[in-house]
């Protein structure tokens, strides 16, 4: 999985980098978003998944436990999160669009917890409101950024108080880009027709 680079032919004055996490979890009614808050530095309003910076020497599974922990208030373990591969973009870092080119490697992961309900998730100070988003409608992100990109009308649906591509961040809007509506996809019906064959044994 990869994302798309702009800027050309990639060349920025002294990028800053960026490493990553971002995990969707999936709960009892579909993906988890979060809203950014008004007030945050960092893409004010916008909602996405599960995402943050590595501290320090944090591997990036270290970064995605901790980041799960402050941003929903869940406590997973190394067992309970699966890889999905790692998207590469530069952006320009900043509230008003006037901040430096930053190099960010992302790597990807979901967690499944069928019995996970709004109600259950305890949002950051970052943040100032959380939704599931049908994995049905989660898997329409995809076109809608594409018509997003191509100057056409996303679609007019709304997905309780936001329309969630309008609104999306822009690091999530990449990795939808990059397929990862597909690939969770994939990975979910994976994970069902595992837990079938266990069952049967």
């Amino acid at each position: 999985m990869s994302g798309r680079e702009t800027g050309g032919d990639g060349s920025f004055d002294n990028p800053k980098s960026h490493r990553g996490v971002l995990v969707f979890i999936v709960g009892r009614d579909g993906v988890l978003f979060l809203k950014r808050a008004d007030n945050d530095d960092i893409q004010p309003g916008k909602w996405g998944a599960v995402t943050g910076h590595a501290d320090g020497d944090e591997t990036p599974m270290q970064a995605a436990i901790r980041e799960v922990k402050e941003e929903a208030g869940i406590d997973v373990q190394a067992k309970d999160l699966k890889y999905m591969g790692i998207t590469k973009a530069k952006f320009e870092y900043g509230r008003d669009g006037s901040g430096i080119w930053t190099n960010f490697t992302d790597s990807v992961y979901y967690f499944v917890d069928y019995g996970l309900t709004k109600d259950k998730i305890k949002i950051s100070e970052e943040h100032s409101a959380a939704v599931f988003l049908p994995v049905e409608r989660f898997l329409k992100l995809k076109d809608d950024i594409r018509a997003m990109d191509s100057g056409l009308a996303p679609r007019a649906e709304q997905d309780g108080s936001f329309h969630v591509t309008r609104l999306m961040s822009w690091p999530d809007a990449d990795v939808m880009r990059a397929g990862v509506a597909d690939a969770l996809l994939e990975r979910l019906r994976g994970d069902g027709r595992a837990r079938k064959d266990r069952s049967a044994a």
